[in-house]
């Protein structure tokens, strides 16, 4: 394991990482809001990419800028018995070689799609990805094997929650701001201060699609209550289904 990957696996499991972020969704939701479900997590769910994002970018609140070099600098390398002077140079290389991790979402999906085979995936890895060690790139290409498209949720995940947060000022030089605006990457389920949850009386459907708007409207409907604003005062529709009324159509024959 190399020197870096100590921040890296302390701060994405730990905190301000996986940890947390599952400690909040069981404070803010299922016990803030009593929705059980959210103490599930569905692995291969869009909630993933949140998850890894946040992770991934969690190393990036907690040493925000220079912070992280100069700890590993300071404390890490002397652990290890490194030279401390190797650090600077250790870290521009790093921060190339992240710049190049999609090159891994691509070998993925060549893999994934059948157009190269395990081989030619792992030899990718090493060209366009400088993973070193062909062991590594290997080991990269058994992840694809077992969780499939799941790789993107790391790099694609981490640019979302990045972009989320600094949109909010959470920029490196506003350290406390991006605190505060990483908490608001959670998932929040619900609808809008003035979202109108009931739907329109609509005398006949006419597509599926409409069904499943009307349908969906009503679940949403059901799920905000009772913390949605918009939804407190209305009356419950969950005891009266529409009726539809069905148009026979005759062949023009």
């Amino acid at each position: 394991m190399t020197i870096d990957r100590a921040i890296d696996l302390a701060c994405h499991e730990g905190y301000p990482g996986h940890h947390v972020y599952n400690a909040l969704l069981e404070q803010q939701l299922v016990r803030g809001r009593g929705w059980p479900e959210y103490s599930v997590y569905p692995l291969f769910s869009p909630q993933s990419l949140i998850a890894e994002g946040t992770a991934n970018f969690g190393i990036e609140v907690a040493f925000p800028g220079a912070e992280r070099l100069r700890f590993e600098r300071e404390r890490l390398y002397p652990l290890a018995g490194l030279d401390p002077a190797t650090a600077d140079r250790y870290d521009r290389v790093r921060r190339l070689v992240d710049r190049l991790s999609y090159a891994g979402n691509e070998a993925a999906r060549q893999y994934l799609e059948g157009k190269c085979d395990a081989a030619d995936a792992a030899d990718w890895l090493q060209k366009y990805a400088l993973m070193p060690a062909r062991s590594r790139a290997q080991q990269r290409v058994r992840f694809f094997d077992q969780y499939r498209s799941y790789v993107i949720n790391y790099n694609l995940g981490q640019d979302l929650v990045r972009a989320y947060v600094e949109s909010r000022g959470g920029t490196a030089d506003r350290p406390d701001a991006r605190w505060r605006s990483s908490r608001g990457s959670l998932p929040r389920p619900g609808c809008r201060e003035g979202f109108r949850a009931r739907p329109r009386r609509v005398a006949r459907p006419r597509s599926l699609r409409l069904l499943q708007a009307h349908a969906a409207c009503a679940h949403v409907e059901q799920l905000c209550r009772p913390a949605c604003p918009a939804c407190a005062g209305a009356p419950s529709r969950s005891s009266r289904r529409p009726r539809w009324r069905r148009r026979t159509r005759w062949p023009s024959w």
